[in-house]
């Protein structure tokens, strides 16, 4: 076999990891043989990027598919479009309080170098995918949306990497990364516009709750943009990706468990709900008034988790 071939077949192998080792047993070897002989065909000595990633973000799928194999499609679906609901808002407040604040927020940071010149962090990168795969899932372009969050996985994990070659540029902190990482994951777990309420959910949602949230993070954070990254205002970025991490645990609390443990998952995604109302809202709602929307969460969630745990035993002596 050539160095070529021996190169290429390497490239498949590399893409191949992203699946899980008892799916590469089974379907590795046939996978890898039609993507040499598609290559061969095509007299193609390099594996495009396109492919590569494509191999990669359905990896992950599959991966993410293994883990969540016995919640059924549809609650699978719904954390899907939570999720990419959830990253796509905090994506675009991101990108515009945080990015493109330079140009229009007071106190900002000078142009940085290089490619990012137009921004302020790498991370810019990872905000864009994200909002570019919203835009593929509303579009109902599935293979291009995995690809574009498989990208944005990538690119939140190298941001430190690239932050730290480039000298000039402010870094991001990993709170902030985890949030798309895990928003993103997330969201490749089921097709997040299956259905048409849940397209109507992502197409409106997404846009209705960046205006409003990036709206109100403006004026808490006083207009500063040089405040946002790292820190150190009423609404920062780390701020902001505790809001976002709270609502992305609470919604896979509500819809990815099952069972037994489904009634005590949804009084914990409710009682979690303080946390980023709090985040969000912290100059407009008076401090006296937390414990009183702390307790308020907690009955809910409590008696939400009550008539769950009711319909469970209903509906088992229906099927007995």
């Amino acid at each position: 076999m050539s160095e070529t071939l021996t190169s290429l077949e390497s490239s498949y192998r590399r893409a191949l990891l992203a699946y899980p080792r008892s799916w590469r047993k089974r379907n590795g070897d046939e996978m890898l043989g039609v993507l040499m002989d598609a290559a061969e065909q095509e007299r193609r000595t390099v594996a495009s990027t396109s492919e590569l990633f494509n191999l990669i973000g359905a990896g992950l799928t599959t991966r993410c598919e293994r883990i969540l194999g016995g919640i059924p499609a549809q609650a699978r679906d719904n954390v899907s479009c939570m999720a990419l609901t959830v990253a796509s808002i905090f994506a675009a407040i991101m990108l515009v309080l945080g990015e493109l604040g330079r140009w229009f927020r007071y106190n900002s940071y000078a142009p940085g170098p290089g490619l990012f010149a137009s921004f302020t962090t790498p991370a810019a990168l990872t905000y864009v995918l994200v909002l570019a795969a919203f835009g593929a899932a509303v579009l109902g372009l599935s293979g291009l949306r995995r690809i574009l969050l498989g990208l944005s996985i990538l690119t939140a994990v190298t941001t430190p990497l690239m932050s730290s070659a480039i000298n000039g540029v402010v870094s991001v902190s990993w709170p902030v990364l985890a949030v798309f990482i895990g928003g993103s994951i997330l969201s490749l777990v089921g097709d997040p516009v299956h259905t048409a309420t849940l397209r109507r959910v992502l197409t409106i949602g997404a846009p209705l709750g960046a205006l409003i949230l990036g709206f109100t993070s403006y004026l808490q954070g006083g207009g500063a943009q040089r405040f946002f990254y790292p820190g150190g205002a009423a609404m920062s970025a780390e701020i902001l990706s505790l809001a976002g991490g709270s609502l992305l645990v609470a919604g896979l609390l509500t819809w990815g468990i099952q069972g037994r443990l489904r009634p005590i998952a949804v009084l914990l995604a409710i009682a979690l709900l303080p946390l980023p109302i709090k985040a969000l809202f912290v100059l407009y709602i008076p401090i006296p008034l937390w414990g009183a929307i702390a307790a308020a969460c907690l009955t809910a969630g409590a008696f939400v988790a009550w008539n769950t745990r009711l319909s469970q035993i209903s509906k088992r002596k229906g099927d007995l």
